[in-house]
C-alpha cells in the first residue's frame, strides 16, 4: 500500500510540473519574440497578434499588449502553476541559456525574476498565491535592456 500511494504522490507532483511541451512552447516564443526585438520598430509585428492568438504559452489570446519600440507586457490572474516564477525561471532560463540578472531592489523580491538576453530583459514576476481569492497573478514583461556603456 506504501508503494502505491509513493507512486501516485510522485505521478501528481510530476503532472503538476510544466512538461516538455511547455518549454519547447516557451522557447519557440522567446525566439519569436528575441526576433520581434530587433525589428526596426521593434514588437510591432506582433501588435495586430496579440488579440487574436496566444503569443506566449499559458497566457490567453488578448491578455498581453504590445508597445511598438518599447514592450510586450502579458497578465493573467487565476494562472496555472506553469507561470509560477519557480516553474517558469528555470524554463526561460534554458531557453535563453543566461543566468537570472542580480537582484534590483534590498531585499529581494522572491517572486521576480530578471534576465537579460540578446539586447532585452525578460521579466516574470507572480503576485498573490494560488490560496488568493483571484488565485495567482502571474505577469511577463519584455523590453529592451539598457545599453551598458
Amino acid at each position: 500500500m506504501g508503494g502505491i500511494r509513493k507512486f501516485l504522490t510522485a505521478a501528481a507532483l510530476l503532472a503538476a510540473l510544466p512538461g516538455p511541451a511547455f518549454a519547447q512552447n516557451m522557447c519557440v516564443a522567446v525566439n519569436r519574440i528575441a526576433a520581434a526585438g530587433r525589428e526596426p520598430v521593434p514588437f510591432l509585428s506582433l501588435e495586430r497578434e496579440v488579440a487574436k492568438v496566444v503569443i506566449v504559452p499559458g497566457f490567453r489570446a488578448g491578455t498581453c499588449r504590445v508597445e511598438p519600440g518599447t514592450s510586450i507586457s502579458c497578465s493573467r490572474n487565476l494562472a496555472p502553476r506553469s507561470l509560477d516564477v519557480e516553474e517558469l525561471g528555470p524554463v526561460l532560463r534554458d531557453c535563453l541559456q543566461a543566468a537570472p540578472a542580480p537582484a534590483e531592489r534590498f531585499p529581494p523580491d522572491p517572486r521576480l525574476l530578471v534576465f537579460i538576453a540578446e539586447g532585452l530583459r525578460y521579466e516574470i514576476h507572480n503576485n498573490c498565491t494560488d490560496t488568493c481569492r483571484a488565485g495567482m497573478l502571474a505577469s511577463f514583461r519584455v523590453t529592451m535592456a539598457p545599453r551598458a556603456d
